[in-house]
């Protein structure tokens, strides 16, 4: 297994990326619930996005999808698309679990933890003593394991300026208390699941 750390320091996701877990749902799931989302015939490869996008009518971005480890995955390179309340790992958890991790080319990043339709735990690297959801602190226990928040609550992050030092940390976290793997052959070279998300 890789893991997901190696999203920080992979060159092709300079521009960024989004990415999404969902346990126990197929591929194929995964892509149906980021609604409006139109499917794309046949597995796509990191070299066929921009044809794909190219050729879609309208503003459109490819989101390909694998599984890996008992969790769905899928990615979206250049960072996070419609941030509305009915896309990322609200809209996958519907009787699962869920998670996101983003990040875009100006530095902008979260992570968010979703479960049962509702998100649970969601923050920034760096503002981790702002986190929000029903249950924020669920995770804090492994927020101090990752050293992402001090024993008296803050985080020795700052917001944007210590990102290469924080977002290591966050994705470290949610491989250790996830479980969650992000196959690096499969995701920069093979064809996946794919479907075409609407901007």
């Amino acid at each position: 297994m890789d893991g997901i750390q190696w999203l920080a320091t992979e060159d092709h996701f300079d521009l960024g990326y989004w990415v999404l877990f969902a346990q126990g749902l197929e591929p194929a799931e995964l892509v149906r619930r980021l609604a409006p989302v139109t499917p794309v015939a046949g597995p796509v490869t990191r070299v066929d996005v921009d044809d794909v996008e190219d050729s879609a009518a309208g503003d459109a971005v490819v989101v390909r999808a694998g599984s890996s480890a008992g969790w769905a995955f899928g990615i979206v390179e250049g960072g996070p698309v419609g941030r509305a309340p009915d896309r990322g790992a609200g809209a996958l958890s519907a009787g699962a679990r869920a998670v996101e991790l983003w990040r875009t080319v100006n530095g902008d990043t979260g992570f968010a933890f979703a479960e049962d339709g509702r998100t649970v735990c969601r923050f920034e690297p760096g503002r981790e003593h702002e986190r929000a959801g029903s249950e924020p602190d669920r995770l804090l226990p492994a927020l101090r394991a990752a050293g992402l928040v001090l024993p008296d609550g803050t985080t020795p992050f700052e917001h944007g300026e210590d990102l290469p030092d924080a977002l290591p940390r966050v994705l470290a976290l949610a491989e250790a208390e996830f479980g969650l793997d992000l196959p690096r052959q499969a995701v920069l070279a093979d064809a996946l699941t794919a479907g075409l998300l609407e901007v």
